[in-house]
């Protein structure tokens, strides 16, 4: 024969008496209530370190950002003029270069060397 296992709540709760009936609910609602507030704390935990974690990465990409625009502006400011500056250089000597007696001359400078101010 066949018989389920009864925890000694559940035949508390099909043997005893209202009194009992109850004082058996109430433990165990209190204990769920209990298991709740646990449960409640480490949510409200997980989300404190969830809300930390995403205000350092909002910070990071606050700090990344200004690097990137710092880095633009630098570019922009410094580099630009000199590449210009070169582009401008190299215009200036490809015409140059278009009179044969400047080109010879050119020619040898770089061939040689120039003496420089330092040297």
């Amino acid at each position: 024969m066949y018989t389920p296992t009864l925890s000694p709540t559940e035949l508390a709760l099909v043997l005893g008496n209202t009194t009992t009936k109850v004082a058996i609910v109430l433990a165990l609602a209190k204990e769920e209530i209990c298991a709740w507030d646990l449960m409640a704390a480490e949510c409200a935990e997980r989300v404190a370190q969830w809300t930390a974690e995403t205000r350092a990465l909002e910070h990071q990409y606050a700090l990344l950002q200004q690097c990137h625009n710092t880095s633009f502006s630098f570019h922009q400011n410094m580099m630009e003029p000199i590449v210009n500056n070169a582009d401008h250089l190299q215009t200036t000597i490809d015409a140059a270069k278009q009179n044969k007696s400047v080109a010879r001359f050119l020619d040898r400078k770089i061939k040689w060397g120039t003496p420089t101010p330092m040297s």
